[in-house]
């Protein structure tokens, strides 16, 4: 057996919570960086606030409303990108009560860059995941009945997507 006396050219260490560098390739994710701009300059990135298996999501400082936004960049030419637009157009165009739950859809745009055509969501930006919320906040002034209403939301939006034809997948 033989072993290598030089490292690799580009040793790495596995960080966990962080996606492939290999998913950054033709046909992957778009490589972003704080303050890239997208749109004109309309939107400059100021912090990444995820990734999951067809997309990245940035945090945005939208530079005509003076607002923040949270972009979802897609993978390179996936098709779900695209049915993701469709899906939430559709969601926002009822009167249903449950509609208060789907987060607006304010901008989506393409953008072409080294790995391939990317679709592009522009949304509001979600507040904190219930996980983060147990971490950071003294949970027993919410709790029973904060857990009831939020609960409640829940069960209200899932209702609402599945009776308009949409499973959510995450």
């Amino acid at each position: 057996m033989v072993v290598p006396t030089t490292p690799p050219p580009y040793p790495y260490e596995v960080l966990e919570d962080v996606e492939d560098p290999q998913d950054y390739e033709p046909g992957g994710f778009h490589p972003v960086s704080i303050h890239d701009t997208f749109r004109d300059g309309r939107y400059r990135v100021v912090h990444k606030l995820g990734f999951g298996g067809y997309s990245t999501v940035w945090l945005a400082k939208d530079e005509q409303s003076n607002h923040y936004v949270a972009i979802k960049v897609g993978a390179a030419d996936a098709p779900a990108s695209e049915h993701e637009n469709r899906i939430v157009t559709r969601l926002l165009s009822s009167t249903d009560p449950g509609r208060q739950y789907i987060r607006p859809l304010l901008d989506h745009f393409t953008i072409t860059g080294p790995n391939g055509r990317h679709s592009c969501l522009v949304t509001t930006p979600a507040r904190l995941s219930l996980r983060d919320a147990k971490e950071d906040y003294s949970w027993p002034s919410l709790a029973p009945v904060g857990f009831r209403v939020i609960a409640a939301q829940l069960v209200e939006a899932v209702a609402y997507m599945h009776g308009q034809g949409v499973v959510h997948g995450g």
